[in-house]
């Protein structure tokens, strides 16, 4: 096994939507948002650059209609990260298929597992908003990690949004594995073929 790494790990979230100086949402198709996705990444860049971490790992698949997307979130990202933040390709890792929480953990787990690395003894440092760390942190350690650490953000997700986390949260405390009727459903709604 490879030596335990220390990992910036930097979910998905908004895809194919911009914000104009005046405050109005326009659709760019294979944008990262700048609202959440962009904010991750950019402060996923600074805890790198101050050597907080070996690796950025980014996640998330297609889970948006054409429209909106046609390349994996996690390859949008780290293309932002190497041409905005001139962060080295063969540091950021990438899974490219998940559709949610869950499988963003368990699709890192293979590619970790791939690559010979000891995942109890691996450091992960969840970068996302405050209230997605909570949830990904018990997913983490029902998928094994031991070493989880949450860099929460604090930035403006909306009332929905927030309700939106508490019943994900609970959910997670239900459902760490991510198996439950609820999570299928929602995952088969993302599924884009």
């Amino acid at each position: 096994m490879k030596k335990a790494l220390k990992i910036l790990f930097v979910p998905s979230c908004g895809i194919g939507y911009d914000v104009l100086s005046d405050g109005r949402w326009v659709v760019k198709q294979n944008n990262l948002t700048p609202v959440d996705t962009k904010i991750r990444c950019d402060k996923a860049a600074e805890l790198f650059n101050k050597g907080k971490a070996d690796i950025i790992f980014c996640t998330g698949g297609i889970f948006l209609p054409p429209n909106l997307q046609t390349k994996p979130a996690s390859y949008l990202m780290k293309n932002y990260l190497f041409s905005h933040h001139n962060i080295s390709p063969e540091r950021i890792w990438t899974e490219e298929v998940s559709l949610d929480s869950w499988q963003n953990v368990e699709e890192m787990r293979k590619v970790l597992r791939k690559n010979k690395v000891e995942i109890d003894k691996t450091e992960i440092i969840v970068v996302s908003h405050w209230t997605h760390t909570i949830r990904l942190k018990r997913i983490f350690r029902y998928n094994g990690f031991r070493k989880i650490q949450r860099y929460g953000l604090d930035y403006h997700i909306g009332w929905r949004m927030y309700i939106s986390e508490i019943l994900n949260n609970i959910l997670t405390i239900l459902d760490p594995a991510g198996k439950s009727i609820p999570v299928q459903k929602a995952r088969k709604q993302r599924k884009q073929d």
